[in-house]
């Protein structure tokens, strides 16, 4: 890390603004900079890892080191290439919200109850294209707002997708059951030394061993459980054209 701009000044995960080495900006997180929230890190790591796995769009990203602490660090985006939040009229824009497929099932797969407006970016470019992002992973899995604790996990293998859905016009625009299943599908593909080795590539300073163990155990089994939980779920898309 070369300079430490400090906190971007929102979000409980107190994330700051730093420059690399490389000359990039990024924003980073830590449990460092919230002791109270160990896994944060991890988290966005496993989800920022499995998520490019899956072809969802996300931002770039690594592991930086500041002061001795490693964290996890994804590409600074300049405010006017993006909205700070996300609305109907805003989603209709984007070319690529077919994707919301995608976001919606791994959000339910990942346990996911923080993806609200400012967690799905829109970015706009200079030639008017509008693209969703998925941001923000700090809050899945083991967080504040789940379970507090890894050995916890194994009893959300069975939580229904309404739990993640908090946008309404994102739950309203899931209507076709053949692109639920093909994300299925496609989640269903990836094998389980690929999930864990996702997991596995945790700094150890950012998730133990034995948390390694667990998360990776929790994916795995979520992973075979999620098309019946989709199916048994389908009432929290009531514009949903079909069975699951």
């Amino acid at each position: 890390m070369v300079d430490d701009y400090g906190p971007i000044g929102k979000g409980a995960s107190e994330a700051r603004s730093v420059l690399a080495e490389n000359g990039e900006e990024y924003i980073i997180k830590g449990p460092s900079l919230v002791p109270e929230h160990p896994t944060v890190g991890a988290n966005e790591w496993i989800a920022a890892r499995l998520a490019e796995a899956l072809g969802l769009p996300i931002l770039d990203h690594r592991i930086l080191t500041m002061g001795g602490e490693l964290f996890f660090a994804s590409a600074w985006m300049q405010k006017p290439s993006f909205y700070p939040a996300i609305d109907a009229e805003i989603f209709q824009r984007c070319e690529n919200r077919d994707r919301i497929y995608g976001v919606v099932i791994f959000d339910c797969w990942f346990i996911n109850q923080d993806r609200h407006g400012a967690n799905l970016v829109v970015r706009h470019s200079r030639n008017g294209n509008h693209l969703m992002i998925l941001n923000d992973h700090s809050h899945l899995l083991v967080s504040p707002l789940g379970p507090q604790k890894s050995e916890d996990l194994m009893g959300h293998l069975n939580d229904p997708p309404s739990r993640f859905i908090r946008l309404p016009f994102i739950r309203d625009g899931i209507t076709n059951p053949s692109e639920i299943r093909a994300v299925l599908d496609q989640i269903e593909a990836l094998s389980d030394t690929q999930i864990r080795a996702a997991v596995n590539s945790t700094p150890v300073k950012l998730l133990s061993v034995a948390e390694q163990g667990i998360y990776g155990d929790f994916l795995v089994e979520r992973r075979a459980c999620l098309r019946e939980v989709m199916h048994h779920g389908s009432a929290a898309f009531p514009n949903l054209e079909g069975t699951i």
